[in-house]
C-alpha cells in the first residue's frame, strides 16, 4: 500500500491506495499500472506474486536484462524496432486524430514514458525515440477512409495491448493491409486532386495546394540509394563553389548577453510549439497534429 503522497513519473499524478500502483523494487518510485499500460489480469499476477519487480528505467547492467513483453534483450528489441522503422518509411500518411477518452489518455502516457526513458538516462536511452518514430503512426492508422472517432478509439485500445505485449509483427500486418487499400484508393482521386490544386493555386493558395499534393503522392517514404537515385541527387546539389567575395559580410555578430535567455519559461515556449508549422518527419505527424 502507499504510505504517504507521491507521484507518478508518467503522470506525475498522485499514486493513491486505490489507484492499483506498483513501486519497483530497485528505484522504490511508485507508478500507475495504467500509465504502463499493465491490464488489470496481469497487475492481479503481479500484486500476487512474491517475485521483483522493476520499472524499465531500472533494467540496467546487462542488455540482455532489457525486456518488453515477448521480446527480450536489447538486440532482439532493436533488430525488432529497426525493421519496423525501416517499413514506416515508406507508407503514406494516414493517421486519424487523437480520440479523447480512456485510449487517448493512454497514448499520450506512453509518448510521455518512451521520452522519459530518453532524457532520465536510462538503460532504454538508445531505444526509446525509435520506439516513439514508430509507436505514433502503428497506433494511429486510420483503419479506413470514412472511419469515426468511436471506431478509431476501439482500434486505439487494441493495439495499445498489443504494443505492451511487444508484438509488433501483428501491428506491422495490420497497417501493412491498411497501406495496401490506400495505394488502391490513391489512383481513384487523381483527378479531384487535379482539380483541388488547379483551384487553391487560382485562389492563391501556394502552401495548401502544395500540402494537397504532398498528402496525394505516391511518392512516399525513402527511396534506396541506387545508381539513379545517386545521379539524380548529384544534378539537384551540384559541387560547391567559394563564395563571391562581395556577398561576404565583414561585419561580426556580437555575443549575446546571457540575461536574454531568462524571458524564456513555460509560457513561451508553449505559445511558440502553438505557433509552429512544417511538415513531419519519420513519425508522420506534422505540426498541426503535434499541436
Amino acid at each position: 500500500f502507499v504510505t504517504e503522497d507521491v507521484n507518478c513519473p508518467v503522470c506525475k499524478c498522485d499514486v493513491s491506495d486505490d489507484a492499483k500502483g506498483l513501486m519497483c523494487d530497485t528505484c522504490q518510485v511508485w507508478f500507475h499500472g495504467s500509465c504502463l499500460l499493465i491490464s488489470d489480469e496481469e497487475y492481479g499476477d503481479l500484486s500476487k506474486s512474491d517475485s521483483s519487480w522493476s520499472c524499465m528505467g531500472c533494467q540496467v547492467g546487462d542488455s540482455n536484462q532489457l525486456k518488453w513483453g515477448k521480446l527480450k534483450g536489447e538486440k532482439v528489441i532493436q533488430q525488432v524496432v529497426k525493421a519496423t522503422y525501416m517499413e514506416i518509411t515508406k507508407w503514406k500518411k494516414n493517421l486519424f486524430t487523437l480520440p479523447r477518452g480512456k485510449a487517448g489518455v493512454h497514448f499520450i502516457n506512453e509518448v510521455a514514458r518512451l521520452i522519459f526513458l530518453f532524457t532520465d538516462q536510462t538503460a532504454w536511452s538508445e531505444l526509446s525515440l525509435s520506439m516513439i518514430h514508430v509507436f505514433i503512426p502503428l497506433m494511429l492508422q486510420k483503419p479506413s477512409a470514412n472511419s469515426k472517432a468511436k471506431n478509431n478509439a476501439k482500434f486505439l485500445a487494441e493495439r495499445l495491448a498489443k504494443w505492451n505485449e511487444g508484438n509488433l509483427q501483428s501491428l506491422v500486418d495490420e497497417a501493412r493491409e491498411i497501406q495496401a487499400r490506400l495505394s488502391q484508393s490513391t489512383r481513384r482521386k487523381e483527378t479531384s486532386c487535379h482539380v483541388a490544386f488547379t483551384r487553391l493555386m487560382l485562389l492563391g493558395q501556394v502552401g495548401k495546394a502544395v500540402k494537397l499534393i504532398d498528402n496525394n503522392s505516391d511518392v512516399k517514404g525513402v527511396h534506396s540509394l541506387t545508381r539513379h537515385v545517386k545521379t539524380v541527387l548529384a544534378c539537384k546539389h551540384p559541387d560547391g563553389k567559394p563564395a563571391p567575395t562581395q556577398l561576404k559580410l565583414e561585419i561580426k555578430a556580437p555575443e549575446p548577453q546571457p540575461v536574454i535567455f531568462e524571458q524564456i519559461d513555460a509560457q513561451m515556449v508553449y505559445k511558440v510549439a502553438k505557433n509552429l508549422h512544417g511538415s513531419d518527419g519519420p513519425t508522420l505527424i506534422d505540426a498541426e497534429g503535434w499541436k
